[in-house]
C-alpha cells in the first residue's frame, strides 16, 4: 500500500497511522526546490526518518531537475519519479536507452557530489581544530575569570561561531555564554538562551557521547541555531 501526495491537503500524519503504508509518496510541492530550501530539507529529512521507523520506503514525487533529485539523494529518499526521466509514455522499453543515459547522468554527479562532501567535511574539521586550538591556547594557570575574557576576544574573530560556553567535567555550564557580536548584529531574529550559567548539559549529545567515544571531538549534525 502506498500513502499518496503525502504533505498536502489531508494526506497527513493521522493518514500513515490508519493506513500503515508501505510507501509514502512525498508531495511534489514539498520536493520541488528542494536543493535550495533547508526547511523543506529538514520536513523530508523528518518524513525518511519516520518512514524508515515505520518500514515503509520514500518516494519523491513531481521531481524536474537534477538538483533536486541529488539533495533528495543525499536526504535519503528510496524512490524517484518525475518527468526529469520521462513523461508518461505507452511504450518505455523503446525509450530506454534515453533514460539510461540520465540516470548513468545522476550516477557520475551523486559520486562526484560524495566526494566533494567528504572533501569539505574534512576541510571544515581541520578549521574547527584549527579555531580550538587558537580558543585552547596558554591556557595553563589563568583564572576562569582571565579565560573568558580572552575567549571575548577571540570568539568575533571567527564568523564559525555564534555562541560559546564552558561545561565542568559533570556537564554543568560554569559561566554565561559568550554570544559572536558580529553575527547577532545581522540576524533577522534572536531568540538568546533563557538557561545559561549554572545549566545542565548532561545529557546533551556533545557532552555525553564525549565520555562514551575515543575521542576529545564531536561534531554535530547541522541546525538551524536558535541564537
Amino acid at each position: 500500500m502506498s500513502l499518496d501526495d503525502f504533505g498536502a491537503m489531508h494526506s497527513n500524519l493521522d493518514r500513515i497511522m490508519a493506513s500503515k503504508p508501505d510507501i509514502i509518496k512525498i508531495d511534489m510541492e514539498l520536493i520541488k526546490n528542494v536543493h535550495k530550501n533547508y526547511y523543506q530539507q529538514s520536513i523530508i529529512s523528518s518524513i525518511i526518518n519516520l518512514a524508515r521507523k515505520t518500514g515503509a520506503l520514500t518516494l519523491a514525487e513531481g521531481l524536474e531537475s537534477a538538483d533536486d533529485i541529488i539533495k533528495c539523494y543525499e536526504l535519503g529518499i528510496d524512490l524517484y519519479q518525475g518527468f526529469y526521466f520521462y513523461k508518461p509514455c505507452v511504450d518505455v522499453y523503446s525509450n530506454f536507452p534515453f533514460l539510461e543515459t540520465k540516470i548513468d547522468y545522476l550516477v557520475h554527479v551523486i559520486k562526484n557530489k560524495l566526494k566533494e562532501n567528504v572533501l569539505i567535511q574534512k576541510n571544515q574539521h581541520s578549521n574547527f581544530d584549527y579555531i580550538i586550538g587558537v580558543l585552547k591556547k596558554n591556557t595553563e594557570n589563568k583564572s576562569l575569570n582571565k579565560y573568558l575574557e580572552y575567549l571575548k576576544k577571540q570568539v568575533p574573530n571567527f564568523e564559525e561561531i555564534e555562541r560559546l560556553f564552558l561545561l565542568d567535567e559533570k556537564g554543568q555550564q560554569v559561566s554565561q555564554s559568550i554570544h559572536n557580536t558580529n553575527i547577532l548584529k545581522k540576524k533577522q531574529k534572536s531568540f538568546l538562551m533563557l538557561h545559561e550559567n549554572s545549566s545542565d548539559h548532561s545529557l546533551k549529545d556533545y557532552f555525553y557521547y564525549l565520555g562514551k567515544i575515543d575521542s576529545d571531538r564531536f561534531y554535530t549534525d547541522t541546525y538551524l541555531s536558535s541564537v
